[in-house]
């Protein structure tokens, strides 16, 4: 019979290997927990992409399903007239002086910067559209595009040009047009009708049209680094008005400075060591450390 002392030190060496198993299996839990977390939220973040990407793809095939549906809404909002207008014959004015002018931009190249049709006036078989507008182009882009808008299927009439240089320097001016342009009415009659609703007059006509020209800085009639026009810089630095943006509350000025840095910026804030003192429709007065107030303009 075993003696007292050596079943004490069997359940000692039972228990310290009950621990020791313990404690591995307890180990190897805690290796397999620490490999599996990573792995879980790697699982986890590639199943949240794919699921993004599928998204994504559901998307992409919807809008190419759409695809006929948005060309042919495109092709609608394209087809309107941009200017509206009670009348039948005045959206038909509208639209035939739209696609008129940008036929005319295409054909010479220029570029538009506003575009505002004023009212129509019904003159007999005629609507008489008048509107202003705003380009930029060279002096001879200019030339083609008035050719070309003369050959456009209505008889246009110019009431007043203006043209400005710019200050950059470039060969690029900007014109100021206003004109009335005539076109046929929906309905005619077979024979005769009326004349459009102009004086009986050369339309060469010293009185005829109001022109004006002004150069800011280089004179874009003279050829390239002519000086005979040239103006000299003001003292300081120099910047140029891009734009204004008109919000709800303040108006922003669009100032870009010698190093060709574009700030937005609203009346009382400072540019370098200009402020701001107002910002109007006409332009953006600056003043400088020294009181001096000077105005910048579109295009200037």
């Amino acid at each position: 019979m075993p003696w007292p002392d050596d079943i004490r030190r069997a359940r000692e060496k039972y228990r310290w290997h009950i621990n020791h198993a313990s404690v591995t299996v307890l180990a190897a839990l805690l290796v397999l927990f620490a490999a599996i977390l990573p792995l879980s939220r790697l699982s986890s973040g590639q199943f949240a992409h794919w699921r993004r990407v599928r998204n994504q793809l559901g998307n992409a095939r919807n809008v190419i399903a759409r695809m006929p549906e948005l060309d042919a809404e495109n092709r609608r909002l394209a087809g309107m007239s941009l200017f509206e207008n009670a009348s039948d014959d005045g959206v038909i004015a509208h639209s035939k002086l739209l696609a008129a002018l940008t036929n005319a931009a295409r054909r010479s190249q220029i570029g538009f910067i506003s575009i505002r049709p004023l009212s129509v006036r019904e003159t007999g078989d005629y609507s008489e559209q008048v509107f202003r507008m705003e380009l930029r182009a060279g002096y001879h882009q200019i030339g083609r595009f008035l050719s070309a808008l003369c050959t456009a299927g209505c008889i246009v009439r110019l009431s007043e040009i203006a043209l400005a240089g710019d200050k950059s320097g470039s060969p690029l001016i900007t014109a100021s047009l206003e004109a009335r342009a005539f076109f046929l009415k929906t309905r005619m009659p077979a024979y005769g009708g009326t004349q459009p609703g102009v004086p009986p007059r050369s339309v060469a006509a010293a009185a005829d049209t109001a022109f004006s020209y002004k150069a800011r800085h280089r004179d874009p009639f003279l050829p390239t680094g002519a000086t005979a026009a040239s103006v000299a810089q003001v003292s300081g630095a120099s910047y140029r008005l891009k734009g204004i943006i008109w919000d709800a509350s303040k108006p922003l000025a669009v100032i870009m400075d010698g190093a060709g840095i574009t700030y937005l910026l609203r009346a009382g804030e400072q540019i370098g060591t200009d402020r701001i003192v107002s910002v109007g429709k006409s332009g953006v007065v600056l003043r400088r450390p020294d009181g001096i107030r000077y105005e910048l303009k579109t295009w200037e």
